[in-house]
């Protein structure tokens, strides 16, 4: 996570962040070796879930390209 977690985060907030922060650092890139899901442990389709229950735009996987 980029900034320290605040007192006034909620647990969602927080995972978002996070989940944000790997996607980053990974590229976007969700499957395969070094992608996101592998990072996160989770299945591709529980990590598209996830993203999508805390409202993470997966057109953010372009950006910078």
């Amino acid at each position: 996570i980029s900034e320290g977690p605040s007192s006034n985060m909620t647990l969602e907030e927080m995972e978002k962040r996070y989940i944000e922060d790997i996607l980053k650092r990974t590229g976007w890139r969700i499957k395969g070796d070094g992608g996101a899901a592998q990072i996160l442990g989770m299945n591709p389709s529980t990590l598209y879930s996830r993203m999508k229950k805390l409202g993470i735009s997966f057109q953010h996987e372009n950006e910078g390209m």
